[in-house]
Parts: structure tokens; sequence; C-alpha cells
């Protein structure tokens, strides 16, 4: 069998650290992943993981921060072999240029809502251009499958939620809390209309 060159990613997001590390853990862990250049705002560690820092004060503004990361990605972005747009927002966007620029593939992990996207020319045309698309769930898969003339796959987080048995499933009921951005994208009464 032939040895093959590791690729190296460049890996555009601005997810927290604890959900970061959800998606990057598994990419650390495949043999052909040999780096995985990270371009975000705070420093994040790992095997295979290289911050591409930011400067400080463009943290002072989201709109500056995001035009220093797509110049960032687009001076540096042609080191790497694939383009992941992790996609919240411009990170998608920004991949698919960097892509287009550099003549790589791009792999969009969709994180949001697929019909959101869809409503959005500047969201929805990175996502459908994309070499490959991974997305959290069954629903999301089906509605970008419907559109794409290629393969969708979920993604799964690595972490395992203990077994229980069906006495204790149905002998506590459940208060729930959510910390987190209201934002429209979030689908927030979506979730709580499945959740009743």
């Amino acid at each position: 069998m032939q040895d093959r060159t590791p690729i190296h990613l460049a890996f555009i997001s601005g997810l927290s650290d604890k959900k970061l590390a959800q998606f990057l853990k598994p990419l650390q862990s495949l043999p052909e992943v040999g780096a995985i250049s990270l371009y975000r705002k705070r420093p994040f560690s790992g095997d295979k993981v290289h911050w591409i820092a930011l400067p400080w004060w463009g943290r002072l503004n989201r709109n500056i921060l995001e035009i220093i990361r797509l110049v960032r990605l687009l001076v540096r972005g042609g080191e790497s072999d694939v383009m992941v747009g992790c996609f919240q927002r411009f990170h998608g966007l920004w991949a698919w240029l960097a892509g287009k620029i550099h003549r790589k593939p791009v792999i969009q992990l969709v994180i949001t809502d697929v019909d959101w996207n869809r409503e959005r020319p500047l969201y929805n045309r990175p996502m459908m251009a994309a070499s490959a698309c991974g997305v959290m769930g069954q629903i999301s898969q089906q509605k970008l499958q419907a559109r794409m003339n290629r393969e969708v796959r979920i993604i799964t987080l690595p972490f395992q939620l203990p077994e229980r048995t069906a006495e204790q499933v149905l002998e506590k009921r459940y208060d729930l809390i959510a910390v987190a951005d209201f934002a429209i994208e979030k689908a927030y009464p979506w979730m709580l209309e499945v959740l009743s």
C-alpha cells in the first residue's frame, strides 16, 4: 500500500472551546490529517492544531475581526490542502472564498439551520457549492440531500450519554434551562415546540 502525505486543513471557526474540541477531536485522531491551521480569535491547543493568531486590536470590533480573519486566510490558506468552514455566518463564506482563490476543496460544517442558510444568498451559495457538507442530524441531512447532487454526512460528536433503564427515565421530570444567544437562526421556539 502506498503511503500518502498527511493533509493540511484550514479550519475557520468561531466556536466556543467546548464545541471546538468536539469538532477537532475526531479530526486530530485521523492519520490522514497531518496539521490543522485554526483561524480563530482565541488560542486553542491540540496535537495537530496550529493557531493562526488574530491581533488583539482586531477583537475590539467584530466586523474588523472578521476582515482580519479573511485576510489571514487568503494570505496563508494556500498552505492548506482543504478549507473547512464551520458554518456560522461569515466562516463558511470565508472558507468558500479562500477555496475559490486557492483552488482548494471546501468542506462546510453546517451547524446552523439549513433553511436559514437557504434564504440568504451569502450563506446559501457557499453551502451549495461545497465539495462536501457535514450536518448535525437527519433533518438537516434530508433537507440538504434533496437539493444537492452529492452525499451529505451526519457529524457525530464524540461524546456519549450514560445509558439508563426505562425506570430511571420515567422517575424524573426535567426542567429545561438554556443559556444561549436567542438569535433567529438558533430556532429556539421550534426547539421548545419539539420538546413539548
